[in-house]
């Protein structure tokens, strides 16, 4: 799926897709005190859906983080677990020099896409990988005009 150049092929659509940006951060670098928990994850997962929709632009696809407990703390019986992602946030945008819409003036279709890994990108993780294999890019990518 992914080389050393950037290129990543999505075989669903059949589209050559290249990765045009990467941005990368701590997930939890603002964080003042205190472990994540499964609430706070939800909300912070939330406010980065309202953000992308509110800033407009080309589509947003999310994938899906993974959680798990942090080691070596416990809230006690009743409260809201402590509960981390991966420690890396992915922002990366994708284009295609193929427009979704054939009959459009568009010269190609791009998609910003963020996922969270445990390690600096590149390479992206695996399972990662095998998500953007199963991205629908015409449903979830927009055209662009340079």
């Amino acid at each position: 799926m992914g080389d050393d150049t950037g290129v990543v092929t999505l075989t669903q659509n059949g589209r050559v897709i290249r990765l045009d940006h990467l941005s990368q951060s701590w997930t939890y670098g603002g964080m003042m005190e205190g472990p994540p928990t499964s609430a706070w994850n939800r909300r912070y997962i939330e406010r980065m859906q309202r953000n992308a929709a509110r800033d407009g632009g080309p589509g947003f696809h999310l994938v899906p983080p993974t959680e798990r407990p942090v080691e070596g703390v416990d809230r006690g019986p009743g409260r809201d677990a402590y509960m981390e992602m991966p420690a890396i946030q992915v922002r990366a945008t994708f284009r295609s020099r193929d427009p979704i819409d054939v009959r459009s003036d568009a010269h190609g279709s791009m998609l910003n896409i963020v996922w969270f890994q445990h390690e600096w990108a590149i390479p992206i993780e695996p399972d990662v990988l095998e998500h953007l294999r199963g991205i629908d890019w015409n449903a979830e990518a927009d055209d662009y005009e340079w």
